[in-house]
Formats: structure tokens, sequence, C-alpha cells
């Protein structure tokens, strides 16, 4: 009789203990789930106050000094970028291919921010040969400046299906995008680890590569792949340097400059771009950029809106595709036609 009773107890017990082990899975279950639904629906608020309230640090004081090195400096992201780096307190060091440009881009933010400019004038094409690296090096030696950023934002794109890449534009595309910012970076990096070691001072490198280094990009399949290596390089120095260096790597998506038109859906300004860019330095590590491209980056991949998104921007790429090539092909016979009246 006792046995029974005993027996009967321990069965209640280790009913009781199932029971529990079931509720409290139940219950974490359910608190995992809330923090998960919380994170979610915390992230849009996240990103407005970052956009919309979050005040940009004093970058001067940050990193001790007040010049910086803005490559593709002439106009779109990289001129934008000047003119908050100035707004911020920043004398700019200007570098793009283009003498005149950069002339124009030193006098507006001279103009409107009563800042310092030094102009200098490189091809980074020239970066597929020893003596265009060893030329970049003798140019940036002429900068005695304290430099503590430096943003490696020239950059070239081509649209068009891949067999009509000729190989100049492929090597162009190789050297601007890519080479570019491994010797800018390599030029600066020991300055920068000299300000660290030396005086404790910070710096800053600020990497544009796009989103299309995600994934895909139609038409442009060589472009993204050199973003690609943009963002990885980043990265990458980023985790090895990160003690001394601030790193900001950005992949933006449509900005409306003379390489991109303003025909896709979610098209930012480069003005607005340029103005998250600088607001994230010294807060972030990475950064899609514009709080209308993060909604972008969120929905190109959704089932109904990222069918519909590509259809719409692939139609407008397609149509932008047809009338260049128009234009070119008018041009080139209006060129033939004026050789043939020369030689005659």
């Amino acid at each position: 009789m006792l046995s029974g009773l005993t027996l009967k107890k321990q069965g209640n017990t280790s009913s009781d203990i199932t029971t529990l082990i079931k509720e409290n899975a139940v219950y974490g279950l359910a608190a995992i789930g809330l923090l998960y639904t919380g994170k979610k629906a915390m992230y849009p608020l996240r990103e407005v106050y970052k956009h919309y309230l979050r005040p940009r640090k004093d970058l001067v004081a940050n990193y001790s000094g007040n010049w910086a090195v803005v490559t593709g400096a002439s106009g779109g992201i990289g001129e934008q970028i000047c003119m908050q780096l100035a707004k911020s307190g920043y004398n700019i060091v200007l570098v793009a291919d283009k003498k005149s440009e950069l002339l124009e881009t030193a006098k507006k933010i001279k103009t409107e921010y009563g800042k310092e400019t030094r102009v200098l004038p490189f091809n980074f094409n020239d970066l597929a040969t020893e003596e265009g690296v060893d030329n970049l090096n003798r140019l940036l030696d002429t900068v005695t400046e304290d430099v503590s950023m430096l943003v490696n934002n020239v950059g070239i794109t081509h649209n068009n299906h891949f067999e009509k890449h000729t190989p100049e534009v492929m090597n162009a595309l190789v050297n601007i995008n890519i080479r570019s910012q491994l010797f800018m970076s390599h030029y600066f990096i020991p300055k920068f680890q000299e300000r660290f070691n030396g005086e404790q001072k910070r710096s800053a490198i600020v990497d544009i590569a796009s989103m299309g280094a995600f994934g895909s990009n139609l038409y442009e399949s060589v472009y993204v792949a050199t973003k690609a290596f943009n963002r990885v390089l980043s990265v990458s120095q980023a985790t090895e340097y990160g003690d001394m260096i601030d790193y900001l790597t950005v992949t933006p998506a449509f900005t409306a400059t003379h390489l991109c038109p303003d025909l896709y859906m979610f098209t930012v300004t480069a003005e607005s771009e340029a103005e998250t860019i600088v607001n994230a330095i010294g807060y972030e590590k990475e950064t899609i950029g514009h709080i209308k491209h993060k909604v972008y980056y969120h929905l190109r991949d959704k089932p109904i809106t990222g069918p519909l998104i590509s259809y719409i921007n692939k139609s407008r790429k397609l149509q932008w595709i047809k009338e260049r090539d128009q234009k070119q092909m008018v041009l080139a016979e209006r060129q033939f036609r004026q050789d043939v009246v020369y030689v005659r």
C-alpha cells in the first residue's frame, strides 16, 4: 500500500516537472518573440532618430585636425561631401582630374564657408602603371597640412551589356574605382598611424562603395564588382586599424549625379546623401546612407515590392540606355561627316 502511494506521488512529481518545463519553454519562446518584435519595431524609430534628430559630431575636435582630403571632389557626392565638411569647420584638399571643376568647388567652399582649399588635379586612370602611382604619391607629398580625414569617393560607372564593355572602359573602372582606394589609403594609413602613435590623435577614413556591393545591378556587372571590392577592403581595414582610425563604409543606392540619372525609384540628391554620410562619421562603421535608401534596401528583396521596383527601374534604365546610344550614334555620324569634309 505504501509502495503504491509512493509510486503515485512520484508520478505526479514527474508530471509536474514536465508541465513546468513546457510552461517555461513557452514563456521563454514568448520572451524571445517579444524581444525580436520589439527590436523590429524599434528599428524605424532608431533610423528616424539617426537621420533627423541625432546631432553631428564636432569632427574637428574629434580628430584634432581641420584638413580633409576628398577624391572625386569636382562634382556629385564628392563635391557635396566637401561642402558638408567645410560647414563642419574643415579645410579641404580636393583631388580629381578636371582642374577647372575643382577650382569651381574650391570657390564655393571659400564663398559659403570661408575655408581654405588645396586643388590637386590627378587622373586616377593613370594608376594602371607604377609611374602613375609614383606621380600620385609625389602629388600627395606636397600636402604639408595635418590631414585627419580621407574620403575615398572618386568613381565611374558604365551602363551596358557586359559584352559591350570595351577593354578601355573595364580598365578605367578598375583603375578609378579600385586602384584609387588602394593607393590613397596606402599613402595615408601610415600617416594616420603616426598621428595616433605620436600624439594619440584619431583619424577617419570614409570609403564610398555602393548598394550594388551586396548583390547585382542590371547592366553594371563590372561596376558593382568594383564596389564590392571597395566595401570589403574598407570593412577589412576597419578591423585591422579600428583602434586608431574611425572607418565609415558607405553603400548608397541611387543618387542623382552626372554618373546616375535621376530616373530610378528611391533616388536622392547628392546634397542630401552627403549630409547623411557626414552626419554618420564617428558614430557608425557602415551605413547605407539616406533613409530612403534604407527603405529601398529592405523592400528590394521582398516577394511583392522587389519584383515591382526591379521592373520599374529596369524599364527606365533600358529606355535611358536606348536614348543614350541613339545620341551617341548621332554624334558619331556628325563627327564622321566632319572628318569626311576635313579629308576632302
